[in-house]
């Protein structure tokens, strides 16, 4: 047999393939936590230095930078409130005939996703970096400002 050593060009493209799907993924790697932290700690000095008195600004900035500094994917009451629909649903689906351990394959991947989010709300695993302590200073400039609503806000 003769061997073939000719080759052909491919149509196709044969290199790698990124697929991202949901939303458009940015490649530059940028922490946008990090950004955010910048850009609202500007914001704020600019409001304090020319309209201190904008309470409604302030607020939202420090709903923002609460949210920055504590957010870690989910909040506690809507864990809680999934948690409870679990336990509901897994008790309607139960079969008692078969004993308790024979729950459908849905719910057990339900339980290992509510137990890795339980987890990650629990674990304390974020490290304390220079951005943080900046915006923990911006929030100690705020509750020694001197009108009142903010100064309750931002402790």
């Amino acid at each position: 047999m003769k061997s073939l050593s000719i080759r052909v060009t491919s149509m196709v493209n044969l290199g790698e393939t990124n697929l991202f799907t949901g939303v458009s993924y940015d490649v530059s790697r940028e922490n946008y936590r990090d950004t955010i932290c910048r850009v609202m700690r500007q914001l704020l000095h600019h409001i304090l230095e020319h309209s201190e008195d904008d309470t409604k600004s302030l607020f939202s900035i420090i709903k923002i930078i609460s949210d920055l500094l504590h957010f870690k994917g989910s909040q506690k009451h809507e864990f809680d409130s999934r948690w409870k629909s679990f336990n509901l649903v897994k008790k309607s689906m139960e079969n008692r005939l078969h004993g308790r351990k024979q729950h459908i394959r849905a719910l057990l991947i339900d339980r290992v996703m509510l137990q890795h989010e339980l987890r990650k709300l629990t674990v304390e695993g974020c490290e304390y970096r220079s951005i943080h302590q900046e915006l923990m200073r911006d929030l100690l400039r705020l509750s020694t400002s001197t009108y009142s609503q903010p100064v309750s806000k931002a402790v």
